[in-house]
């Protein structure tokens, strides 16, 4: 296995609303937005320095274990 580079950043793409304004050409333009973040090796979850995904249930508060 060979060995490569790692990237100076990460690009996410991430839904700034419901995932499902993608499907509509009247919103998909405010729904989705890119992210710039340092590279960085992230634990599972994902989780690191700059990011960590948390999931929320918006209907309940609730948010979900990792």
């Amino acid at each position: 296995m060979e060995d490569y580079p790692k990237p100076n950043k990460r690009r996410l793409k991430a839904f700034a609303f419901d995932p499902s304004l993608s499907t509509r050409l009247e919103t998909i333009m405010i729904n989705q937005l890119s992210l710039e973040v340092p590279w960085e090796e992230l634990e599972p979850g994902p989780v690191g320095e700059y990011l960590e995904v948390i999931d929320v249930d918006p209907a309940s508060s609730a948010a979900y274990p990792r």
